[in-house]
């Protein structure tokens, strides 16, 4: 009995793992494309429509193409300096993140952004 009870025990506790701890889905740096999502329902923080992976493609990576993702910054630079360049017309914009792309129970796909680079698609898009 006692040995059920330990098995039972350590299975609980790597199931909590999973769900708390992020995962990481590749070993190299990814770079997705994307493009910034708003919702009418005004979601409490931003997402970004996967639009194709750039480099790091795999078949575990390919599954957020097409699918809204919650995107985290390593420093806190990086995204005060995204918003303030982009702030006034963010739908207008590609966006190329590098870093990781990690996986829990909890959060789900989430990628954690190394760096950004940005392109306006079209000139007159917000004029």
């Amino acid at each position: 009995m006692r040995k059920r009870y330990s098995i039972g025990a350590i299975s609980f506790f790597i199931s909590l793992a999973y769900y708390f701890i992020p995962q990481n889905i590749s070993d190299q740096t990814i770079e997705i494309k994307c493009n910034y999502m708003a919702y009418a329902c005004g979601d409490c923080y931003p997402q970004y429509h996967v639009q194709k992976i750039v480099m790091g493609k795999s078949a575990e990576t390919e599954k957020i193409v097409n699918t809204d993702l919650l995107i985290e910054f390593k420093n806190e630079e990086i995204y005060q300096k995204l918003l303030k360049e982009t702030s006034q017309c963010v739908i207008c914009y590609d966006f190329y993140f590098k870093g990781e792309l990690k996986k829990s129970g909890q959060k789900g796909y989430f990628f954690v952004a190394d760096s950004v680079k940005y392109e306006l698609r079209n000139n007159t898009c917000c004029q």
